[in-house]
């Protein structure tokens, strides 16, 4: 690797050009500042800060390093590097000039559960559509279409929204979820269906990242969502809040809550 090629950001390697620094502000990185117990309207405001600080920054490392740096398709523009429970490394690249993600699992059970989830659900009647995907099986390997469209979580600082406005968007995906499971009220669930892993483009919508999937309750996905809405929006995550705007009993909530902690690791 050419040194001062890739600048990194935290867990992520960005190619040190205009097309890895654009693309990484506008899809990869999530403008989102979560202090627990700040009002919105602040944290709104230092994202905006945040924005401006890091744009300049990356803006500055280009000029100043940009000497003599030559890329090749063969280079990854955007290098993600897996943290948490599932191992993997995310790099976006270019094949026979198309953007696409490459995506490396390292846990066999984590690659087969992303698969099974994919093949099982990829065509359905819903709005809620999954980026073409090729499975490369021996390396544990899948390529997919890069989608250039946002992340719900990153719509939270749109004009146009606001929480009432993203509500509106989950009740649309929570009806395209319901087309998509053909009503069963149990079976494989993606679980992690939060507002990391939802591109939003217009009225459609594309799930991303499915190696968390297991067989439980369908409601137990619209759960999750709203919960990564409300913990973004810094409210409580409650039964008399969040029972406001999903049919679920008490006994559910509790049930919904002790199993993401469960799987989260958290107890």
């Amino acid at each position: 690797m050419q040194k001062n090629a890739y600048i990194r950001f935290n867990n992520t390697l960005i190619r040190n050009a205009p097309e890895g620094i654009y693309l990484y502000f506008q899809f990869f990185h999530e403008y989102v500042i979560n202090y627990k117990g700040l009002p919105f309207f602040l944290r709104k405001i230092f994202n905006s800060v945040k924005k401006i600080i890091l744009t300049s920054f990356f803006i500055l490392k280009y000029t100043i390093l940009k000497r003599d740096l030559e890329f090749s398709d063969d280079d990854y523009i955007i290098k993600r590097e897996g943290v948490g429970k599932i191992m993997s490394d995310t790099f976006l690249i270019k094949k026979s000039g198309l953007l696409c993600i490459k995506r490396k699992i390292y846990s066999d059970e984590n690659y087969n559960t992303y698969k099974t989830y994919y093949l099982k659900f990829y065509k359905n009647r819903s709005n809620l559509f999954f980026p073409s995907a090729e499975f490369v099986d021996a390396d544990n390997m899948i390529l997919t279409d890069f989608i250039k469209a946002p992340k719900l979580l990153n719509l939270f600082y749109d004009k146009k929204y606001g929480f009432e406005g993203i509500m509106n968007v989950y009740y649309k995906i929570c009806q395209h979820m319901d087309l998509m499971y053909e009503e069963e009220k149990y079976g494989s669930v993606h679980g992690d269906f939060s507002v990391v892993n939802i591109l939003v483009d217009g009225d459609n919508y594309f799930l991303l990242d499915y190696p968390d999937s297991f067989v439980y309750e369908r409601k137990y996905d619209k759960y999750l969502l709203i919960r990564s809405i409300f913990k973004f929006f810094g409210r409580a995550i409650e039964f008399n809040s969040i029972s406001r705007y999903i049919k679920l009993n008490e006994d559910e909530f509790n049930r919904y809550e002790e199993i993401y902690q469960y799987r989260r690791g958290l107890k």
